[in-house]
């Protein structure tokens, strides 16, 4: 009797503890979408989904300018030192803050992103994010609201604020080499003929996104689009989801969380600023 009443008791314990973890992640998207906001009306723009224009701050993720409206102030004065520095952004030395991990951009779904994590093809240690920002299409397009060298402003969001994606949820790679919050380069950097292609796949996606992975040629030109994974592959890397059942969190550009099912047929069009649709 006890036993059948186990059998009966863990599913409904389990689900409310997934529950609890998607609600909790769904807090955390929503601050973040947040500190968006605010530093669109103090900068009058979004910061560049990966930084490209100011050679100090090469590959510096959005996550870094928007910690002081996540009151974590001590810590982008820590990423300002670094940075005044001169270091190599991707030197733990010079800026430790690459191999720690950060609170705000973790989903309790997924325990790595609580812990310095090791990379399996890069060797290294990394601190680890589950939100990405939404770079529209694709890495070519740009015409989401966070790409790599962005600088858009809420009055270029034609689609209306709460038509359109700020941030999703991705988990990082199973190893752990694509997903970093604090700078990255990502699937494309290693492709010459694409300038513009720096930082997607690490902290921004677009929403049918190519990846070309140098770690993993399977994946190279394959077209991305949000449905569940596989959990182990790799290629995952290249669209949203979720470790959530049934689909994946997302914070627009209003402030408003959602939690879209991957049998949406909405999210593509909410993907991009000014598509009309």
């Amino acid at each position: 009797m006890v036993a059948l009443l186990l059998a009966l008791l863990l599913p409904a314990v389990q689900a409310a503890r997934s529950s609890v973890r998607r609600a909790s992640c769904q807090n955390k998207l929503r601050q973040v979408g947040l500190g968006l906001q605010q530093h669109e009306v103090l900068y009058k723009k979004l910061p560049q989904g990966t930084n490209l224009t100011d050679q100090r701050r090469r590959y510096q993720s959005w996550c870094v300018p928007i910690l002081p409206f996540l009151e974590q102030s001590t810590e982008y004065e820590s990423s300002e030192l670094s940075f005044a520095s001169g270091g190599y952004i991707f030197d733990p030395i010079a800026h430790p803050l690459i191999q720690k991990p950060n609170a705000s951009f973790a989903c309790p779904e997924d325990g790595r992103v609580f812990r310095s994590t090791p990379t399996l093809f890069s060797s290294r240690l990394a601190g680890l994010l589950s939100y990405l920002g939404n770079s529209g299409t694709d890495f070519r397009q740009q015409d989401g609201v966070l790409f790599a060298g962005s600088s858009i402003r809420f009055s270029q969001v034609v689609d209306g604020l709460s038509n359109t994606l700020l941030v999703g949820e991705r988990p990082p790679s199973p190893g752990a080499d694509f997903g970093w919050w604090y700078a990255g380069v990502g699937f494309q950097n290693h492709l010459p003929f694409e300038p513009k292609s720096a930082g997607c796949l690490d902290h921004t996606l677009g929403i049918r996104d190519l990846a070309f992975n140098h770690f993993v040629p399977s994946c190279d030109g394959r077209a991305n689009f949000f449905h569940p994974p596989i959990v182990s592959d790799e290629c995952n890397a290249g669209h949203y989801w979720s470790l959530h059942s049934g689909g994946a969190n997302f914070v627009l550009c209003d402030g408003s969380v959602h939690f879209m099912a991957y049998s949406s047929d909405a999210i593509e069009k909410m993907a991009t600023r000014g598509g009309g649709e």
